[in-house]
């Protein structure tokens, strides 16, 4: 599935719009009507490189912190072994 995003703004301080368009490639793009991809997709705008770098820093840590979180006790155990090995 391709999905794809077009921001518009007219002129400087102007009113910003955007289309949302969905596809199984990119010659069958459509535009999704109505706002019901709002339950599934979680999307934020990034502005610039900077931003971006930062949105993704913090989402891999998120993630990590996640996964660490949702370990049983023998993946911990593991883990932990394997760490020990590492550093060695």
């Amino acid at each position: 599935m391709f999905l794809s995003y077009i921001g518009t703004r007219d002129g400087v301080g102007g009113k910003k719009d955007y289309m949302l368009k969905a596809g199984y490639n990119l010659e069958s793009l459509q535009e999704i009507q109505g706002r019901s991809y709002l339950k599934v997709l979680n999307m934020r705008y990034v502005g610039a490189n900077r931003q971006l770098d930062t949105f993704l820093r913090n989402q891999k840590t998120r993630l990590l912190e996640s996964l660490m979180s949702n370990r049983d006790a023998e993946e911990i155990e593991r883990d932990d072994n394997q760490c020990l090995n590492v550093k060695a």
